[in-house]
């Protein structure tokens, strides 16, 4: 067990890091869509079809104390990047009112290559490789990341 318990437990590591920083309020979390495996298949349009566009999934209560719209397209921001990723807003009632969260691995196979949109909504550009690293796996963060979500028009 490399001197690890076994079992898994709840550790609130970043809660503190985030509830104290009024710039990134909230917590960010990134979901895979099962249609999808990582980047691949999105370049299918029997796959593509049903799902389409990122979403961005955010509780109402949120979405209506920050304006924000179900269906309109918002952006997320994390601490340490100039950049932000854009995806339609997915309200979803069940979802902790500090979270936000997003399908991973984006890219849009109609737009032209090499890069065919991966930076526009591709979670993983504003995500740091460097520490904190999980102590067992040794990967670098990718869930609890503290982060801020606008809407278009807070950007316009």
């Amino acid at each position: 067990t490399l001197g690890q318990n076994p079992l898994p437990s709840h550790q609130d590591v970043f809660r503190g890091e985030v509830e104290g920083d009024k710039n990134y309020p909230l917590i960010l979390i990134q979901h895979r869509d099962v249609h999808y495996m990582h980047s691949e298949f999105r370049q299918l349009p029997s796959i593509r079809s049903g799902h389409q566009e990122p979403l961005i999934e955010i509780n109402p209560a949120t979405a209506k104390d920050l304006g924000i719209k179900d269906g309109e397209i918002i952006y997320i921001e994390t601490p340490g990047f100039n950049g932000r990723i854009s995806g339609k807003a997915r309200f979803v009632d069940g979802l902790h009112p500090l979270t936000i969260s997003c399908l991973s691995h984006w890219w849009f196979p109609e737009q032209d290559g090499p890069e065919h949109g991966c930076f526009d909504s591709n979670i993983n550009t504003i995500l740091s490789h460097g520490p904190p690293y999980d102590p067992i796996t040794g990967a670098h963060q990718t869930r609890a990341v503290p982060c801020r979500v606008t809407s278009l028009q807070a950007v316009a």
